[in-house]
C-alpha cells in the first residue's frame, strides 16, 4: 500500500510539472514552436500511460505473485532492495537507450525524441507511442526479475523520468563536479548533436557511459537534431515512422 502510495504522489507531481510547463509556455514562450509541440505529445502521453501502464502494471503484478514470488530473490530490507532497484532501472535505462541508437527498428521510434533542435525540459516529453509501451513493459519484466513490486520499481523510473527534465534544460547551470557522477545538461547536449549521439546514453548516472568507454565530455561541435537527411520531416513521420 506504501508503494502505490508514494506512486501516486509520484503521478500527481508529473502532473502537476506538465500543467506547469503548460502554463509556463503560455505566459513565456508562445513564439516557442517546439515548445508547444512537445506539450500536445506530453499530454497525448499522459492520456496512453494512463489507459496502459495501470492495465500493463498490474497483469506484472499478477505474473510475480503466480510465478515469481517463492523463487528468485527474496528481500529482508526497503534499503537494500532500494539500492539494488535504483541501479538496476538506471542500467537497464543506459543498456535500452543505446540499443535505441544501434538497432534501425528501435532508431526509427527513439529518433522522434532527438528531432529537438532546441533543448529545454519539455524535450523530454518527446517519445513515441512505441517507445512508452516498450518502456512499460521492460520495468514490468525488470520488476518480475527482481521479485519486487512493480508499483515499488516503478518510484526508481519515475526518478530517471524526473532528472529527464534536469538533463534536457539547457539553461541550467549546475556545478561541473557533479559530472563525476550525475548526468548533466551539458553532457546530455553532447548526446542530442547530430555526431555526439554515440555518447553519452546514461539516465542518471554517469558509471554506466564511463564503464562502456561511452562517455564524453567534449562537444562535437554539430548541431542538434539527427542526420541531414532526417531533420527536416514532419512531425507524424517522426511520431509514426515509415518502414
Amino acid at each position: 500500500m506504501m508503494e502505490r502510495n508514494l506512486l501516486h504522489s509520484l503521478y500527481y507531481l508529473f502532473n502537476l510539472i506538465l500543467i506547469g510547463s503548460i502554463l509556463y509556455v503560455f505566459l513565456f514562450e508562445r513564439k516557442n514552436t517546439e515548445a508547444k509541440f512537445n506539450l500536445v505529445i506530453a499530454v497525448f502521453t499522459f492520456t496512453l500511460h494512463f489507459f496502459t501502464w495501470g492495465l500493463i502494471t498490474f497483469q506484472f503484478l499478477e505474473l510475480r505473485t503466480r510465478l515469481f514470488d517463492s523463487h528468485f530473490i527474496q528481500w529482508h530490507s526497503y534499503w537494500a532492495s532500494g539500492i539494488v532497484c535504483f541501479l538496476t532501472a538506471d542500467f537497464v535505462f543506459y543498456f535500452w537507450h543505446r540499443l535505441s541508437h544501434q538497432v534501425g527498428f528501435l532508431w526509427k521510434f527513439h529518433s522522434f525524441h532527438h528531432s529537438s533542435k532546441r533543448l529545454t525540459w519539455t524535450s523530454s516529453y518527446r517519445s513515441s507511442a512505441f517507445e512508452i509501451l516498450a518502456w512499460t513493459i521492460i520495468w514490468g519484466t525488470v520488476s518480475c526479475l527482481l521479485n519486487v513490486n512493480p508499483f515499488y520499481f516503478n518510484l526508481f523510473v519515475g526518478l530517471i523520468g524526473l532528472h529527464g527534465f534536469v538533463a534536457h534544460e539547457m539553461r541550467l547551470a549546475l556545478p561541473k563536479i557533479l559530472s563525476s557522477f550525475l548526468v548533466l545538461p551539458q553532457q546530455h547536449r553532447i548526446h542530442h548533436e547530430i555526431h555526439g549521439s554515440r555518447y553519452n546514453y546514461g539516465g542518471i548516472l554517469t558509471i554506466w557511459d564511463r564503464v562502456f568507454k561511452t562517455y564524453n565530455q567534449e562537444s562535437t561541435k554539430s548541431d542538434l537534431g539527427t542526420d541531414t537527411g532526417q531533420r527536416n520531416a514532419k512531425y507524424q513521420d517522426w511520431y509514426f515512422p515509415r518502414f
